[in-house]
């Protein structure tokens, strides 16, 4: 038996591969002969039987640990040289370990085992188009692959064993949704989360030279777009078209306007020429459009991604005077602003008065900035991410309510450069009161519920036609200012209540106490149980890390947890010293680890959650 055994042997190798921001280790097996060690019931001379080995690894920095199933302690370990295929080559297995470990190989499908879905990118624009690469079921030549965005499916395609993509369609949603892959007809068994970006936060992929696509007239207007979000290829064509959004009855419509530019090559670039549209006509529906956006997409995308449908990148939502200035003055006359500007006051005195509803605005910048929760910045006018303020001529930063009210309002405040509130009775810069919050509704498929379509439709487009187009002292623009959007004083205002816990820890409590608390373990902080109202904040407190002189004795705050009525448990834990190489907190909800990577996720909203910002 030990001449047998000593010629039982397996063979495998580890590579490592770092470019010190991401890492990945490759696996390569060859032959796998002896599986289970003697001391979990394995055979003394094959090494087979009984449990086998744990296959696996952790991510090197203390944060993660991860066990490759099926494979680990099971008999599919014997199966490692014959799958894989990452590359192509058999027994090759590829994982990225640095923050979250994920495995780039097909896993056979186990009912009931579940097993991870891995899928790039993790995050896409609410209106559509982006190609989402699928790894985790084994596919096939031929198989029909259906991905699912919360209740939306796009049919993709297989391109390997490893890899099959789809097409995201337009998703009525903001924030994480469920993420699902069915084979063939099956069961939807694959699951992830997916982060729907709304069109004002996602990042701008297609976007005008300057501002002059607000005017009426601007004569010429230069267009980019980021050509490698198309195809990593340089020898394709693009078509450039412009759509249309309306909220004429309880379903938006996305429509169809024209193309503007079609197959051009993909440089990134193409000048418009806006008198080439004066004597178009695009008929009523189109026409009736005061709001669109631009989409790039490929010509033919059969040739390029293998499948009939496009990527698509769109611009941020655009007001289409400069295309439509013509054909309005053509069919509705030389006072067609005025009439724009007076039909949207008319339909606007027949909704719901909503602005008492909202909660009043701080004072002061220097309020509005640490009422954190109950606002956030405002996207187009934040004076560290975009200062140019193009609505708030004057102002240095603007805030939002952090979720809407239940009717989807939300409340906008704007300070100037002396810190003060600026007012609509002072001039058409000042904040404005929204009767459809950027971030939408539930169940966010109804007008007036849409995220960012529905708040650029009733509170932005109508600035154009009523203030933008027409002077300042016009009687559009004042019933505008002073009747259907103006800005709210903070008569009434009341600041947040602060509390606090620091250092070793001391403890400073919302009526104003300040002790000092050493204890060990977890501890209820915050609790709030009424009719009405609960809330649980939760701290573990652990001992201070040893000195370079010895042990210290006193505790610290490691790690806190919150969760009111309907939200979702967010937890922040203090990383190890060892792993705070890169992100010292770990951000945690429900259980899922929530990472900060992009500027759309960086001020998120979490499902039933009051708002978080960082």
């Amino acid at each position: 038996g030990i001449a047998l055994a000593s010629r039982t042997t397996n063979t495998f190798q580890a590579v490592i591969v770092t470019d010190e921001v991401r890492t990945y280790a490759i696996f390569g097996y060859e032959w796998m002969g002896w599986t289970t060690h003697t001391e979990a019931g394995g055979d003394t001379t094959e090494g087979q039987g009984g449990t086998p080995a744990f296959v696996g690894f952790n991510a090197g920095n203390g944060t993660k640990a991860y066990e490759y199933k099926p494979y680990s302690q099971t008999t599919y370990i014997r199966d490692l040289p014959s799958t894989g295929n990452a590359n192509g080559v058999p027994g090759r297995h590829i994982f990225r370990i640095d923050e979250k470990i994920l495995p780039g190989v097909c896993i056979r499908d186990l009912i009931g085992t579940n097993l991870p879905l891995v899928f790039a990118p993790e995050n896409g624009n609410m209106l559509g188009g982006t190609q989402v690469n699928v790894t985790g079921p084994c596919f096939k030549p031929g198989d029909r692959i259906v991905c699912r965005w919360n209740t939306k499916d796009s049919e993709g395609t297989v391109i390997n064993e490893n890899i099959a993509t789809c097409i995201m369609p337009w998703v009525e949603a903001e924030g994480w949704v469920d993420f699902e892959v069915s084979i063939n007809g099956g069961a939807f068994l694959w699951v992830g989360k997916f982060f729907v970006e709304t069109p004002a936060v996602t990042p701008e992929m297609v976007w005008f030279k300057d501002e002059s696509h607000h005017e009426l007239e601007p004569g010429s207007l230069t267009l980019y777009w980021d050509p490698k979000n198309i195809t990593m290829r340089s020898d394709v064509k693009v078509d450039i078209s412009l759509w249309g959004y309306k909220e004429d009855s309880i379903t938006p419509e996305l429509i169809y306007i024209d193309t503007l530019e079609t197959g051009i090559s993909n440089t990134g670039q193409v000048s418009l020429q806006t008198k080439t549209y004066a004597t178009r006509d695009n008929g009523p529906v189109a026409r009736s459009c005061q709001l669109g956006l631009i989409m790039v997409n490929l010509t033919n995308p059969i040739n390029v991604v293998g499948m009939t449908q496009s990527p698509m990148i769109w611009s941020r939502p655009i007001p289409l005077g400069w295309y439509f200035n013509e054909q309005w003055r053509r069919f509705l006359g030389n006072n067609w602003v005025e009439q724009m500007c007076d039909k949207f006051v008319e339909d606007d005195r027949w909704l719901k008065n909503f602005a008492n509803e909202l909660p009043t605005c701080p004072c002061l910048l220097k309020q509005a900035i640490v009422d954190q929760g109950r606002y956030a910045p405002d996207f187009s006018c934040d004076k560290d991410k975009n200062s140019q303020c193009f609505f708030h001529k004057g102002a240095q930063h603007c805030i939002r309510t952090g979720m809407p009210n239940h009717d989807g309002a939300g409340q906008q405040c704007c300070y100037d450069y002396a810190g003060y509130l600026m007012m609509t009775s002072d001039n058409k810069w000042g904040g404005k009161p929204l009767r459809a919050h950027d971030l939408g509704v539930l169940p966010w498929n109804e007008a007036n519920k849409i995220p960012t379509m529905s708040h650029y439709l009733q509170d932005i487009m109508p600035f154009y036609p009523c203030c933008m187009w027409q002077e300042e002292q016009s009687s559009g623009c004042q019933n505008f200012r002073f009747e259907r959007r103006p800005s709210q004083d903070c008569v009434g205002y009341q600041p947040p209540g602060g509390a606090s816990v620091f250092g070793d820890p001391h403890v400073y409590t919302f009526d104003h106490h300040a002790y000092t608390f050493n204890g060990l373990g977890e501890y209820v902080l915050v609790r709030a149980d009424s009719p009405r109202v609960k809330l649980d904040v939760q701290g573990r407190f652990e001992q201070v890390n040893d000195s370079p002189y010895g042990e210290v004795l006193a505790s610290q705050l490691s790690a806190i947890a919150a969760k009111d009525n309907f939200s979702s448990t967010v937890e922040v834990r203090m990383r190890p010293p060892y792993a705070q190489w890169r992100y010292k907190l770990d951000v945690i909800v429900d259980g899922r680890y929530i990472f900060f990577d992009r500027d759309p996720q960086k001020n998120p909203t979490l499902p039933w959650s009051n708002g978080v910002h960082t």
